[in-house]
């Protein structure tokens, strides 16, 4: 829904983020947060034209949680991610 609507992302982006961010954090569940990576990465793709700074900052934001996965969780789905 985010993906394909850029016009109600703005309403929704908040709530998605919060909840990528307890996946990512908590990192026991490599399958989640292989899928929550993919989400955060295609977000970009979709959203990175977005015309509005402050969600262009959000967006960012979220690109950074990424950097959560550990290497460990990393090298195992990096195979996955590189292709959505």
């Amino acid at each position: 829904m985010l993906l394909r609507s850029g016009d109600r992302a703005e309403r929704v982006w908040d709530i998605m983020v919060e909840y990528l961010e307890k996946i990512m954090k908590s990192q026991t569940m490599p399958y989640l947060m292989e899928r929550a990576t993919v989400t955060i990465l295609r977000a970009g793709i979709y959203m990175q034209d977005s015309k509005n700074p402050a969600m262009q900052q959000k967006l960012m934001n979220a690109l950074t949680m990424i950097t959560f996965v550990p290497g460990t969780i990393l090298r195992h789905i990096s195979d996955r991610v590189g292709s959505g």
